[in-house]
């Protein structure tokens, strides 16, 4: 992906979202108590709906929770190296 298709997705991203774009903001403006927050509050969010959706589905279906749980932690290992 070059730069210039990262920074028309960027751009577009926060033309669509209020919060990414107060994001881009306090980044270029250097404020980082507002980058801070927004991604602490974002992290909440995250985890919130991920622990209610996997607790919903380990009622019915532990062998799609257990796939769903080793496929994030597959991501996680991707992604770091």
């Amino acid at each position: 992906m070059s730069a210039a298709s990262v920074g028309t997705l960027v751009a577009a991203i926060t033309a669509l979202n209020d919060d990414v774009h107060q994001f881009v903001v306090g980044a270029l403006s250097g404020d980082p108590l507002t980058q801070l927050s927004f991604v602490r509050s974002s992290a909440l969010h995250i985890d919130n709906v991920m622990t209610i959706t996997l607790a919903s589905y380990a009622a019915d279906n532990m062998m799609l929770a257990l796939f769903g749980l080793g496929a994030l932690v597959l991501l996680g290992l991707m992604l770091r190296a």
